[in-house]
């Protein structure tokens, strides 16, 4: 029996691909996705993919531990770039609040060197993980950006364990835009950002039309619920969401 015909750009059957329809952009800022293998079997849902697709100045290494990839070698130690890494927690600069130290944003703003992304792609546990055991990430500044009560994940057909937790894609979104804010150099606009969150919702769009068409096995009685509807998750109550390097005094 043949197979489904594949799009091998974003790794969706064709028939559920609208890789055609998004416009990819460029940044002054390199997005180094760092995928969990969990994620990257994620077809249908993951937004990683179609963040790189978005992106042109952009990549992505799939694994958990990238401390003897060649690749995240050559990217943390090339002089061209200062590497950051998007995370929240309690050590993190607020790009927009211009919270960034002097001695690195002089760095960038001078444009003696490109600022590095690096973003974890995968659930909040298995992110929570990957800065676990990825040791390099630890030294390298974190970036965060202002949340507000209105900004909350249009994500709908996830569930995310806080109102605060973002998908990939909305996360760069947010970032670029909390960036320009910042008054740091990006070729990008508030237009061009905007094509991460129409391929936010594709993904959104596609699932939910799947779920009502009783002829497909993912169909679903009922509806997904919004975020305002949706239950916070009672387990991170009493569970840290971020990592942080004194909560893990074995590192």
């Amino acid at each position: 029996m043949e197979g489904r015909e594949m799009c091998w750009i974003c790794y969706k059957p064709a028939k559920s691909c609208f890789c055609h329809d998004l416009k990819s952009f460029d940044t002054t800022t390199r997005f180094v996705l760092l995928m969990h293998p969990k994620e990257a079997k994620k077809n249908k849902t993951g937004t990683g993919r179609i963040s790189q697709i978005c992106l042109k100045n952009s990549e992505i290494l799939v694994g958990v531990d990238f401390t003897e990839s060649p690749r995240f070698k050559e990217l943390i130690n090339d002089e061209r770039f200062f590497p950051f890494v998007l995370y929240p927690g309690e050590s993190s600069y607020r790009v927009d609040h211009k919270e960034i130290p002097t001695e690195f944003s002089e760095q960038i703003k001078s444009g003696k060197k490109r600022p590095l992304v690096f973003i974890l792609d995968g659930t909040w546990p298995c992110a929570k993980k990957m800065m676990l055991v990825n040791s390099k990430l630890h030294g390298l500044p974190r970036l965060s950006f202002s949340s507000s009560p209105d900004l909350k994940s249009q994500f709908t057909i996830k569930h995310q364990p806080s109102p605060v937790c973002l998908s990939t894609i909305e996360s760069i979104f947010y970032f670029l835009k909390a960036w320009r804010k910042g008054g740091y150099p990006e070729l990008s606009s508030d237009s061009d950002d905007k094509v991460l969150l129409d391929g936010l919702a594709g993904i959104v769009n596609f699932q939910i039309k799947c779920a009502l068409d009783p002829h497909l096995k993912s169909y679903r009685k009922g509806r997904y619920k919004t975020q305002d509807e949706k239950r916070n998750s009672i387990k991170w109550d009493k569970r840290k969401l971020f990592f942080e390097k004194e909560n893990f005094q074995s590192i």
